[in-house]
């Protein structure tokens, strides 16, 4: 078959410009770099519908023509009393603008004599999803005059638009260069091939890879703050080539960023990595995630891969230990005078060593995360403070009972039968209510497939306390966290002892969260003389605070990070609660990565 001069340069011509439009998709975030997006969280003491509205103030501080609808938006939503919702914008600026201020006024959209007097609370505000700094951890409150209440952002920002209109020239030269690159690349090809002859099928091979190649670009997802659960992350975001800072204007790593945010948006991406992950299962006896973890189908168990253990025969190799750490708890100690209980706890491989297959018996480390810290901790010379080394409680409590499990099989969390155990040295130790009774004849845990061991409810109900995981977490940074939930035919569900759902434990123990923050949560046991204690840490807190409720009349749980602000609560923060709550005990669940590094 011969293809005509005409029909080449059709045909070319053709390509060029699908090749051309997809880079425009690639490139379509260009276009609304001039888009700024703010979110509030706003929680009104008078239950109705509003009308929210903002707008930006220019550089000398004046109120921007509210006729100018390219800098005003507003939108109407309902807000319930003592609730805290999110209301976010979008508006496009001018590029000659330099922005200092905003204002958000809300409008009651009812009788103004009910909310004549009232306040609104107005926290978390972000722009272009990233917290203003001398804002975040303040709590602001507007007064309502009439049905009217309005804010004004009192910190200058320095906000200068993006020039969008070079961003457009940019694009428009891409096009025409690709067009022409293409279309000479293409000519060239189609017409060698055209000299040899060439068949239909290898024109059609041409069109194929073409298309293949276009469609990734062609279904890119630029939607802004998307998260995804099945890798429990959050996407990357565009970063542009033009940023906001006026002494570097240009982003250097842009191309870095733009394969990142490429990688983790174009088209078919999840349909790629769920078949990836499904070829793994069926054809690998360990599926193996860098910086994730590592799942066995021999014996199902998975093991997290944290802190420089990025390869599998370096598991058991460097565990780092952090100073800052010892300052954190030595400042907690000294300041508050409170019988202090530090409670170190191991990492499953130093309990479970045997349940490692896929590691060379040579390749494990002889010097454990938990002796080192627990030696370290010890040089804290304060009289109130105590350092519990949990792996030798633990060590003899598998001697003793080896059937029962004290870490989930796949994940890194503790069980609430490794905590009962716990909190039964705990009792004994400090000649708690319960320092002579055994937990399991008090509260008769039953056996349930629930791979968790956090709280999971958002309405303060037993109902909603547990949603229902036949899989554990590091199961889920393995094969996505929306497969926690499915069966499969290579990995097998477990069952767990669980006292908090038992029938006498719902029945003594009721737990309520701050309804501010969901880091705090207080644990009230009914049955139980006066006693508190004040649980701080991360992950680790959770089922600990569980069992500790067992034993004590109140638990407060301080867990340092959670969605209320992923951050480090300060140790001055820290020794403020202790002082104001004055518990009894205050115990500290303290784990490999410490209180700075990942959960």
């Amino acid at each position: 078959m011969t293809i005509s001069k005409r029909t080449g340069k059709i045909l070319t011509l053709i390509l060029a410009f699908i090749m051309s439009v997809a880079l425009v998709v690639a490139l379509k975030t260009y276009l609304t770099d001039s888009q700024i997006q703010i979110s509030f969280n706003v929680s009104p003491s008078v239950t109705g519908k509003y009308r929210a509205t903002f707008y930006f103030t220019d550089e000398k501080g004046k109120n921007i023509d509210q006729n100018n609808t390219n800098n005003i938006v507003s939108q109407d939503k309902k807000f319930t009393s003592g609730e805290y919702t999110q209301i976010e914008f979008k508006t496009l600026i001018k590029p000659h603008k330099k922005l200092q201020k905003f204002q958000l006024t809300l409008n009651y959209l009812g009788d103004p004599n009910k909310v004549e007097g009232s306040s609104a609370d107005i926290k978390e505000i972000q722009l272009n999803r990233e917290p203003i700094d001398l804002l975040k951890d303040h709590l602001n409150k507007i007064t309502f005059k009439d049905n009217n209440a309005i804010y004004i952002q009192p910190n200058d920002l320095n906000l200068r638009p993006r020039y969008t209109h070079l961003a457009l020239y940019g694009v428009l030269i891409i096009i025409f260069i690709g067009t022409g690159v293409f279309y000479n690349l293409l000519r060239f090809v189609l017409n060698q091939r055209a000299r040899q002859h060439t068949r239909s099928a290898d024109l059609a091979f041409i069109i194929v890879i073409t298309v293949t190649i276009m469609i990734p670009a062609m279904g890119i997802n630029t939607t802004p703050n998307i998260s995804s659960p099945d890798e429990n992350r959050m996407l990357s975001e565009y970063k542009p080539f033009f940023t906001d800072d006026w002494q570097h204007p240009i982003n250097l790593n842009y191309m870095k960023d733009f394969e990142n945010w490429f990688n983790d948006r174009f088209g078919i991406r999840k349909k790629l990595v769920t078949t990836q992950k499904r070829i793994q299962l069926a054809i690998n006896k360990v599926v193996y995630v860098p910086h994730a973890g590592a799942c066995q189908k021999s014996n199902n168990w998975c093991f997290n891969l944290m802190d420089g253990g990025t390869e599998i025969d370096d598991f058991f190799g460097r565990l780092s230990f952090r100073e800052r750490d010892i300052e954190y708890i030595y400042k907690i100690a000294f300041n508050t005078k409170k019988q202090i209980y530090v409670l170190i706890y191991p990492i499953k491989t130093e309990i479970y060593p045997e349940k490692v297959e896929f590691l060379k018996q040579n390749k494990k480390s002889e010097l454990h995360f938990s002796d080192r810290a627990y030696t370290e901790l010890k040089k804290i010379n304060l009289p109130n403070l105590h350092i519990i080394n949990v792996a030798s409680i633990f060590k003899e409590e598998k001697k003793r009972s080896p059937d029962k499990l004290l870490y989930f099989i796949d994940e890194h969390h503790v069980t609430e039968y490794g905590n009962k155990v716990v909190v039964e040295y705990l009792n004994k130790l400090l000649k708690t209510n319960y320092a002579t009774v055994n937990l399991d004849n008090l509260y008769h845990p039953e056996n349930l497939n629930i791979a968790s061991g956090e709280f999971l409810t958002k309405n303060n109900t037993w109902s909603d306390y547990w949603n229902t995981m036949i899989y554990g977490q590091t199961w889920g940074n393995v094969f996505g966290h929306s497969n926690r939930k499915k069966l499969n035919n290579y990995f097998k569900p477990h069952k767990y002892q669980v006292y908090s759902l038992s029938e006498k434990y719902r029945k003594d123990i009721t737990f309520t969260f701050d309804a501010q923050c969901d880091a705090n949560i207080h644990l009230h046991n009914s049955t139980v003389k006066k006693s508190s204690g004040y649980v701080l840490g991360k992950s680790f807190v959770e089922t600990l605070s569980k069992m500790l409720a067992t034993s004590f009349s109140d638990i407060y749980r301080r867990r340092i990070n959670t969605s209320c602000g992923y951050r480090v609560l300060s140790s001055k923060e820290a020794i403020l609660q202790i002082k104001k709550l004055d518990p009894d005990f205050v115990f500290i669940a303290y784990w490999v990565n410490g209180f700075f590094g990942f959960d």
